[in-house]
């Protein structure tokens, strides 16, 4: 069983706020203004939501940032709440809720998206308020990963093994991974990289449409995948999260091996043009691609990382299993 397998299967609790969900619909009824920035401390800062009286069983969620604003998903009914990590033990916004868990965040055009374990795609605004909740689109099954392309399509993969792409007004389907997606990525040159749970990892080439399969291990299953520079790709497969470079996608190629994680690598985060975090267990991993060197961050004891996002400063924001959020000030090169 994958992390997403234990929400692939709930019933969906949320109805298009449009006619139909399968007819793609405009972002937004309105644009909403952006989120005020905020400089965070350099300092290690955790979020405790149980300070908060919000916590829930099932801990903390995936996470996304607009600025210096820290948006988390939390709970069975998918609450999309806004944390401000300046402010450890200050309130919370809760700026709506999903309907369902929520597998993926990403924030594209000044509009915070939820992915949910429904197969339904939720944009809102990142100032919050309900009247501005729109149903993007759906899958046929729960959504497992949501990206921003290079070139400004938000893009969703999901158990019904379609990658699709989403712009105003439009839907496309971008690739179809047998078995379902476990993560996508889009590379700078357009191609769609997907893993998915039949241990394989898929390159396909934007222009002639061709499939390459990437070399790993065999049914080596990769949870985190991530576009990283202009032209890699970062992945981490196995249990023990072998982290690997690729810029060579020919049939037959190898990747660069960076390290190891030393557990389940649950996500990768591309921190700067030189620096790359996984995060997966009790511990972050940075890797500085320029020298090759390594750093390992321990999080707090009994944390189980789930997701990451990179902060404006450089630094990773980490959720796990429980209800909190840790900022974690990455190692950066002497100058």
């Amino acid at each position: 069983m994958t992390p997403h397998d234990a929400t692939a299967a709930v019933p969906a609790q949320v109805r298009p706020s449009f006619p139909d969900a399968d007819q793609p619909t405009p972002y937004l009824l309105r644009r909403p203004s952006p989120p005020s920035r905020r400089v965070l401390p350099p300092q290690p800062v955790v979020r405790d939501l149980t300070r908060a009286g919000t916590a829930t069983t099932a801990g903390s969620g995936p996470l996304a940032a607009c600025g210096s604003c820290l948006f988390m998903a939390s709970g069975r009914n998918g609450d999309i709440l806004a944390v401000d990590p300046a402010r450890p033990h200050g309130p919370h916004r809760v700026l709506g809720r999903h309907g369902a868990p929520v597998t993926a965040l990403v924030v594209a055009g000044g509009v915070l998206f939820s992915a949910g374990s429904d197969g339904l795609l939720v944009g809102r605004g990142v100032t919050g308020g309900d009247e501005l909740a729109a149903v993007v689109g759906c899958h046929a099954a729960g959504i497992t990963a949501a990206v921003v392309a290079p070139d400004g399509r938000l893009v969703t993969a999901g158990c019904d093994g379609q990658v699709l792409g989403w712009r105003p007004g439009h839907r496309e389907v971008l690739a179809a991974h047998a078995g379902g997606v476990e993560a996508v990525a889009v590379l700078e040159s357009g191609a769609v990289v997907t893993s998915g749970r039949d241990g394989r990892l898929l390159h396909r080439h934007p222009s002639a449409g061709e499939v390459v399969e990437l070399r790993q291990h065999r049914r080596e299953l990769a949870l985190a995948i991530t576009a990283v520079g202009r032209a890699g790709l970062l992945t981490a497969s196995g249990q023990r999260g072998v982290v690997r470079l690729w810029d060579d996608f020919r049939d037959g190629a190898w990747p660069e091996e960076l390290g190891v994680h030393g557990a389940w690598v649950l996500a990768l985060v591309a921190l700067d043009a030189d620096r790359v975090a996984a995060v997966g267990g009790e511990v972050v991993t940075v890797w500085d691609l320029a020298t090759g060197d390594s750093t390992r961050l321990p999080l707090r004891p009994g944390t189980h990382a789930t997701s990451a996002v990179a902060l404006p400063d450089g630094d990773v924001a980490v959720a796990g299993t429980g209800a909190g959020v840790e900022v974690v000030p990455a190692p950066r090169r002497a100058a």
